[in-house]
């Protein structure tokens, strides 16, 4: 298959944010493949990321709350363990799917801007046969080109909507657990590739 795929593994959410650092790890992982046609027809990738959101970004306020409610002396452990198990994977597994789309969205371009269309093998006809050969691989290149635009759109609203979950979900986080220092590179490293 042209373009490849991505397998990526998925951790189960996870029933709290843990009894101290060890936390609730027993739960299986996921394994899930996405493909060039997965970022061509997103619905079932949007499925997933909004799976991973629910479970993640949008129960912060929930995770936090049972961190504040932890002794004080096991506060910066639960946090370390909750941005460093929960929210960084996730926030990585998600960057790797639109960052995967990307990919394909590029090297379909390019593709089509060499004046190839991998997904097309040109039929032998004799434009003295059949006239409309021409149009129709037209109307295939322009389709094509209408899907890339499409990818790209979605690929920067994803973004978009990880670069405002993050930043929302690191303030919270933030002002109950002050600034995780060990985090901070792996936080740098998520906003650069964000911005890209």
């Amino acid at each position: 298959m042209p373009g490849g795929q991505l397998t990526v593994e998925v951790p189960a959410p996870r029933a709290d944010t843990g009894s101290g650092p060890s936390g609730a790890h027993g739960a299986a992982n996921r394994r899930i493949t996405i493909n060039r046609d997965g970022c061509v027809n997103p619905s079932l990738i949007e499925s997933f990321l909004r799976e991973l959101r629910r479970t993640t970004d949008n129960v912060v306020n929930q995770r936090t709350n049972d961190l504040q409610n932890a002794p004080a002396q096991e506060l910066g452990a639960r946090c370390v363990d909750y941005v460093g198990s929960t929210l960084l994977p996730a926030w990585h597994i998600r960057g790797q799917v639109i960052d995967f789309c990307a990919t394909q969205a590029s090297q379909i371009r390019a593709s089509l801007q060499l004046g190839g269309d991998e997904s097309h093998v040109p039929a032998a006809v004799d434009p003295t046969v059949n006239p409309y050969v021409t149009v129709e691989e037209q109307e295939r290149h322009r389709a094509r080109l209408g899907d890339v635009m499409k990818m790209e759109n979605w690929v920067a609203n994803q973004r978009e909507i990880e670069r405002i979950l993050q930043r929302t979900t690191l303030a919270r986080v933030n002002s109950v657990c002050g600034q995780l220092d060990e985090f901070a590179s792996q936080v740098q490293a998520l906003t650069d590739r964000r911005n890209n």
